[in-house]
């Protein structure tokens, strides 16, 4: 892209002393380091904050894709590491008090789609089930209308979050009373 996968790949060579250099080299020492200043911003623009605090200490764009081509094509033993420390997170994943279902899912998405970047299969139902019962009490009649209105080895991530962002509307509407449970289930049949 743009003429940046040879100085990503390859890398370019900093002279010892550019006193000596004729001014036709110069120019191609100077364009390389624009080059690689702009390819290194492309990659640290292009991945998510945690990948990119794995690479913001690089100083050519040679060595932050080094990092990650270690990381994520790397040995084998490397990526089984990094995934298995990754389902744990997941496993451990509860939702915070303070917290609201958006940035939940958020986070949990977070976790989910750097599993698959590192080879895992996880489905959405387990993703799903996962987010219902690791809900704060406070939500609980939220779970129980999805559980009772919907059949879940059939609901998409996609939908568990549209369905929740709604009975969460319409609770804040209704100021979610328990009479209020039966209401947002009907509206769900």
């Amino acid at each position: 892209a743009e003429g940046l996968r040879n100085i990503v790949k390859n890398g370019f060579t900093e002279p010892e002393d550019e006193t000596k250099l004729p001014e036709q080299e110069l120019k191609k020492i100077e364009t390389s380091r624009r080059q690689d200043a702009k390819a290194l911003s492309k990659l640290q623009m292009g991945v998510t904050k945690p990948i990119f605090t794995r690479i913001s200490t690089a100083s050519t764009a040679k060595e932050a894709w080094d990092i990650l081509e270690g990381e994520f094509h790397g040995d084998e033993k490397v990526r089984s590491i990094n995934l298995q420390s990754l389902k744990k997170d997941f496993q451990n994943l509860r939702m915070k008090d303070s917290e609201n279902i958006q940035s939940y899912h958020a986070r949990v998405m977070e976790i989910v789609n750097q599993m698959k970047t590192y080879g895992d299969n996880i489905s959405d139902q387990h993703v799903v089930e996962k987010i219902l019962i690791s809900l704060t009490d406070k939500y609980e009649y939220i779970v129980a209308v999805i559980e009772e209105t919907k059949d879940l080895t059939k609901l998409s991530l996609q939908q568990k979050h549209h369905i929740t962002t709604l009975i969460l509307q319409l609770c804040e509407k209704h100021s979610c009373n328990k009479c209020f449970f039966t209401t947002v289930q009907n509206a769900l049949l």
